[in-house]
């Protein structure tokens, strides 16, 4: 679009060399009026008279240089009321904007080729009830990647499926309240792994899942899952929101949280092994470490006197965080969101005694 402050410099440009044109030729016009010679006075009153009855050409030019210098005095004037007014409609249009009258939606990024190298799509599922959660389970094909995908949903009701979509087990975990965390673990079993379901209800429930091959294709496995049994929690408690695997040695431990912020500590024979409460709910754990990040900070746990440190987060100016995630490549990284909407990135360095 064109800017209108460049048209009115041209215009003021041209009025200003019109105007110097005009000083210049005036005098000039008048010294160069032919002087009227002759032998007769008569003769030389008569071409008097006709001099100024008659109007010479360099009067009709001047004349017309006035009429255009008039004409682009009233262009400039028009353009100034323009301009002012397209001024005034701006900032009403921006007062608005930032007062709510209008929101616009704008572009913040554009489509890279290079995420194709990182990201591609392979399969899609619908359940007839809502997917409440979803976790990789750790098996892994011969090139690395991850081989199943368990979903659970809001009956209580756990779904594994194959990358490409086809769906394996559909599992009833005995409650059918719905299922807000899930974790689950390699056991010393080859071939097998266990699955730790948090729900709605407070519940905590421990299952096994088994892959076993069929036929002489080692490629096509057959998987089933069971059931193991509770953990010794209070079903009335609130929500589980979060559920982790510390590993100390052969020792593995489970730790819960629940939406009141309290911490419990679950050994895998289904006992409690001990719980704390923190100032701040905890949002996500690092892993292997026994050091995680809350609403407000950060924590850390010691698993022998079962004890709590927890420090502030600098820079969060007292809103609170909602999620977290920790970035794949480097562990002390993590990014999260506040109850402002506000997306940040943190860093956890130290250990459970010296952290920040």
């Amino acid at each position: 679009m064109a800017d209108p402050r460049n048209g009115k410099s041209f215009l003021f440009t041209f009025y200003f060399i019109i105007t110097l044109t005009l000083l210049f030729i005036s005098p000039s016009y008048a010294n160069e009026s032919p002087a009227i010679v002759d032998e007769t006075e008569d003769v030389v009153s008569t071409d008097v008279a006709a001099s100024v009855t008659e109007p010479t050409r360099e009067d009709t030019l001047l004349h017309k240089l006035e009429e255009l210098v008039k004409n682009l005095t009233e262009i400039v004037s028009n353009l100034d009321a323009k301009l002012s007014e397209s001024k005034n409609e701006i900032s009403k249009s921006d007062d608005e904007a930032i007062g709510g009258g209008g929101a616009k939606a704008f572009s913040v990024t554009k489509y890279s080729p290079f995420w194709t190298e990182r990201f591609s799509f392979t399969s899609a599922m619908k359940l007839d009830s809502d997917a409440t959660f979803i976790n990789v389970l750790p098996f892994k094909d011969f090139e690395g990647s991850s081989k199943y995908f368990a979903i659970g949903d809001s009956r209580g009701r756990v779904y594994v499926f194959l990358r490409n979509g086809d769906v394996l087990i559909e599992f009833f975990t005995t409650v059918d309240s719905p299922v807000t965390a899930m974790v689950s673990y390699l056991s010393m079993f080859k071939n097998s792994s266990f699955v730790v379901t948090g729900h709605q209800n407070g519940a905590v429930l421990f299952h096994r899942i088994h892959e076993g091959s069929s036929g002489e294709d080692w490629n096509s496995n057959s998987v089933s899952m069971e059931h193991v049994g509770a953990f010794d929690v209070d079903d009335s408690a609130d929500p589980v929101t979060l559920l982790e695997v510390h590993h100390v040695g052969r020792v593995r431990y489970i730790l819960a949280t629940d939406l009141s912020g309290k911490l419990t500590v679950l050994t895998e024979n289904r006992t409690v092994y001990g719980s704390v409460i923190p100032t701040s709910r905890p949002l996500v754990f690092l892993k292997q470490r026994l050091l995680f990040l809350t609403e407000s900070g950060a924590g850390s746990l010691d698993l022998r006197s079962m004890k709590i440190r927890e420090t502030e987060c600098e820079g969060l100016n007292h809103s609170l965080a909602r999620s977290y995630v920790f970035d794949a490549t480097e562990r002390s990284k993590a990014y999260g969101f506040t109850s402002e909407g506000e997306i940040i990135h943190v860093l956890l360095h130290g250990d459970i005694m010296n952290f920040k």
